[in-house]
């Protein structure tokens, strides 16, 4: 009875897992077979539709391409000029050059649009009348060549040249790609072209002829190409005629007098490219191939213009490789199954089965009570024999079993104690009344209460007074109804501490049934410091957007007070450089030049100023020679001093040199020298000194024989809008410059101060590191002398404003105070004309143009070749830092903010020159 047993549980078992694994493995390797070739398959049609897309953009961004060189081709001086000439007798009346002094410019340009575009194989310029004036081309041998007069043609009766006079000024003509012909004869060898051509007006009126460019197709469609894996690629025009095959004899047929079309090989393609742009299919028909279409549309606003790209894909030559590889796979998968197949069976039967039918019967054996049963623990190995030396030991350690479980538990005990006693959050259970049960060390930390003053207290008492029924009233509902409102939900609740502080915190309850009694455990954590950071994020953020408000606010303001500040110190300074005023009149003016000076000094200040406080104002220091920033302050400076009757004396060759950043330090110089010449006294002086401090600073001293500051006012000095007494005064002032100073001096790591006695002086000084080993020139005042001569010759200069009163302003300082030339446009558009037809020696533009920014005219003239090297200066209200940096990457020659001097303008407009007069 026992061997039948054992041998029918092997032998049952040996033949169903037998089956079930050979079963498994043939599907399995057939399912991976079929899904591997689908998605092989699918991932070869997805790429060849992705380089029939790609293919296709490559030739629309070509056909743009050669679109853009034919509109710039009309803009070209030449072609406007030989329109002039050609109604004037054959003389230009604006530059007095001859017709055929224009036609070879014009031939100049057309050989060099052939030389850079090796695929153009004509340009013709052609009249209203269909009679050829100018055709360049390129020769057999790769040269270029100009035909003559008297082999010119007329087109008058050609298709493009009839639908090409149709269009309107800036639109373009697309003909059918065919064969090249000369004198009506197709030429040979075949030359496919494809013509582009724009008619020619004279100011955007009435068309006056046409410019058409032949561009050969090799280059256009170099891409459509067979492959030796059986792909075929093709184009089609839009009557099915072939203009790119495989096999040229089946190419242009219509003009050579074959009928082969896309309609003879495709029909069912060719229906569907009747109402679709593009489709792609699998042809379950045709052996699986692949084929398909996309449409390109060569000719804008002319849907019915188009050339059809091909795709064909034969599968048993693009998937040969993938069958090839799948069923290598499936066969080697099979082979591999069937043997591994042998190996379980035999192992199972062996190591598995036997094990387990001997088990089974020991078992059965425990189970009626049998604790003398052993099995042979040599016979087995592995997993099996532990399990032999289990059911044996079982018995005798019975007893020992469960003595070693109950103190086990007696530990994990202890253990989940002590993990509830170190957790962070504070957990709390209570039972069905509300009594507290227990309270963790967390909870303690958390409430401030020892567990001996809670337990078998009502929670309420970890709660505001205000949530004491509240509590009571969820309580008792869940108890009688089981409706659940706060159990298993996590919320933000109030807490209270023992001292009666109440505080947020986050609180989780469940519910826990032990031996059918419910308790409550309750998981608190203390949200005070959450609170106080989201706070303090809210804080900052409010005050980002109040700074960012603040900075917009300032830069609008900049704008708004600048234009109307140009015009009052410009014109002011005009009328002041006028001899013999009245003197009354003279007064005046200077009253209203000194209010605007002081109003403008007072917007750049309030700007400064708030920039520093924004963080936006950044310094980079680095080691610079202090030489050169002492020779520009004195050249700026000196003028003042000496209108001021004031005796400025400091040496500008020292050769020291500092950390610092040189237009900070300069501006920090100025402010200085600027307040010591305002608050001096009649022939006063100012006195520049230097001294070095513990071999590693250098301390730079401005003394002044002024009006001094108070002793008890000298701490408010660099506060922002204290003028320490001086606004009792009739000197004017901000009271933000020194503060601005002494910024910019911290920010170069230095450090300002001042020693002053009232009615006697002041001596400011700041103090910057230096940076390597100091050098002193030979001591010696050198003054800075700048002349600029006015023996300049005149310039051409075009203005781009639209404001009235500031293009005015230009007009009169250029008419009145230099001879040079100037021409006023309101608008961009208006400017870029007339920039490109006059070419002038100098352009000045103004950035918030009405119908195009400022920096968007700079960039056209920039790019333009007969334009790009023309001087640009920028005169703007446009003040701000980050206006400024954009004029100067922008590549303006000057960038040049109003309100602008009289003296500074003129300056700067001698002082530019076209790049070709260097």
């Amino acid at each position: 009875m026992h061997d039948r047993f054992k041998f029918g549980l092997r032998g049952k078992t040996t033949l169903v897992l037998a089956s079930l694994l050979f079963f498994s493995l043939i599907v399995i390797n057939l399912t991976s077979y079929w899904q591997s070739r689908k998605v092989a398959e699918q991932k070869v049609i997805e790429l060849e539709q992705a380089r029939h897309s790609l293919l296709k953009r490559e030739i629309e961004g070509e056909l743009e391409h050669h679109r853009k060189n034919l509109l710039t081709l009309i803009d070209m001086p030449p072609v406007k000029a030989i329109i002039r000439a050609r109604a004037n007798h054959g003389v230009d009346p604006e530059s007095g050059d001859t017709l055929q002094q224009w036609r070879q410019r014009l031939i100049v340009i057309f050989l060099a649009f052939l030389k850079a575009n090796s695929n153009y194989y004509q340009i013709r310029y052609i009249d209203a009348d269909g009679e050829e004036l100018i055709k360049v081309q390129t020769t057999p041998d790769g040269g270029m060549s100009v035909v003559a007069d008297k082999d010119l043609q007329n087109k008058s009766e050609s298709l493009y040249v009839r639908e090409t006079l149709k269009l309107t000024p800036g639109e373009t003509y697309y003909s059918d790609v065919t064969l090249n012909r000369e004198h009506g004869v197709i030429q040979v060898p075949h030359q496919p072209v494809l013509r582009l051509a724009t008619p020619v007006s004279m100011n955007d009126h009435q068309v006056t002829g046409l410019i058409v460019m032949n561009l050969t197709t090799e280059k256009l469609f170099a891409g459509v190409t067979s492959e030796p894996n059986g792909l075929q690629r093709s184009i089609v025009d839009e009557k099915g005629y072939y203009i790119k095959n495989d096999d040229p004899s089946k190419t242009f047929g219509s003009e050579l007098g074959v009928d082969y079309r896309f309609q003879n090989v495709e029909a069912e393609l060719a229906a569907f490219a009747d109402n679709h742009d593009q489709y792609f299919r699998q042809h379950a028909l045709h052996n699986n191939e692949l084929d398909g279409f996309q449409k390109i549309y060569f000719a804008p606003n002319d849907s019915s213009r188009y050339w059809l790209l091909t795709l064909n894909i034969p599968e048993n030559k693009v998937f040969a490789y993938v069958d090839a590889a799948l069923s290598n796979s499936l066969l080697v998968s099979l082979l591999f199954g069937l043997l591994s197949l042998l190996i379980i069976v035999w192992y199972i039967s062996r190591k598995i089965l036997t094990p387990i039918v001997n088990l089974a019967s020991a078992t059965d054996q425990l189970r009626g009570g049998d604790l003398t049963v052993r099995v042979d623990e040599t016979s087995a190995q592995d997993e099996f024999h532990t399990l032999y030396s289990a059911i044996n030991a079982f018995a005798e350690n019975q007893q020992h079993a469960t003595t070693q479980l109950e103190n086990r538990v007696i530990a994990q005990t202890k253990r989940l104690s002590a993990v509830i006693d170190n957790i962070v959050d504070g957990i709390i259970t209570i039972d069905k009344y509300g009594k507290i049960e227990s309270f963790n060390l967390a909870a303690k930390q958390i409430f401030g209460y020892d567990d001996t003053e809670v337990i078998g207290q009502n929670v309420q008492m970890l709660m505001p007074e205000s949530s004491h029924g509240e509590h009571d009233v969820y309580l008792n509902n869940y108890i009688k109804t089981g409706e659940k409102k706060i159990i298993g939900i996590g919320r933000e609740v109030m807490g209270r501490r023992k001292d009666g502080t109440i505080f947020p915190m986050e609180l989780a309850v469940n519910e826990l049934v032990i031996d059918g009694v419910r308790h409550f455990v309750g998981v608190t954590r203390d949200l005070t410091e959450r609170k106080l950071t989201e706070q303090a994020l809210i804080d900052s953020r409010e005050s980002e957007r109040a700074n960012k408000a603040k900075s917009e606010f300032l830069s609008r303001m900049s704008h708004e007070l600048r234009t109307p500040l140009h015009a009052i110190i410009a014109f002011s300074d005009l009328i002041l450089y006028e001899e013999n005023l009245d003197p009354k009149l003279e007064e005046y003016l200077q009253y209203i030049n000194r209010a605007g000076d002081h109003l403008l000094t007072l917007v750049d200040d309030v700007l400064d100023l708030a920039k520093i406080e924004n963080g936006k104002l950044s310094i980079l220091v680095k080691p610079i020679k202090l030489q050169a920033v002492l020779e520009e302050c004195y050249s700026l400076i000196n003028p003042l001093a000496l209108k001021a009757g004031i005796n400025l004396m400091f040496d500008t060759h020292v050769d020291y040199t500092v950390n610092a950043e040189h237009n900070s330090l300069k501006q920090v110089m100025l402010n200085i020298l600027s307040n010591a010449i305002k608050y001096n006294r009649q022939q006063g002086s100012i006195t520049v000194s230097y001294e070095i401090k513990n071999n590693k600073c250098l301390r730079i001293n401005f003394k002044d024989t002024g009006i001094g500051i108070d002793t008890k006012l000298q701490k408010h000095l660099f506060e922002p809008f204290q003028r320490v007494g001086a606004e009792f005064t009739t000197v004017k002032g901000t009271g933000i410059g020194l503060t601005i100073t002494q910024k910019l001096i911290n920010m170069m790591g230095g450090i300002i101060g001042v020693d002053s006695t009232e009615g006697k002086g002041s001596n400011f000084w700041i103090e910057l590191a230096l940076s390597n080993e100091l050098k002193i020139s030979p001591s010696g005042s050198a003054q800075i002398k700048r002349t600029i001569s006015n023996t300049q010759k005149s310039k051409n200069i075009i203005y781009v404003e639209d404001d009235p009163t500031n293009a005015r302003l230009m007009a009169e300082i250029l008419n009145n105070m230099t001879n040079h030339n100037l021409v006023i446009a309101n608008t961009a558009e208006e400017g870029l004309k007339l920039i490109i037809e006059q070419l002038p020696d100098l352009v000045i533009l103004d950035i918030g143009l009405p119908d195009m920014d400022g920096f968007v005219l700079l960039e056209q003239i920039r790019t333009h070749p007969l334009a790009k090297k023309i001087p640009v200066i920028a005169v703007t209200a446009r003040a701000m830092m980050d206006d400024v940096v954009r004029g100067k990457i922008a590549g303006f020659d000057h960038y040049m903010t109003k309100p602008t001097k009289v003296s500074e303008l003129l300056k700067t407009i001698e002082l530019v020159k076209r790049e070709d007069e260097y």
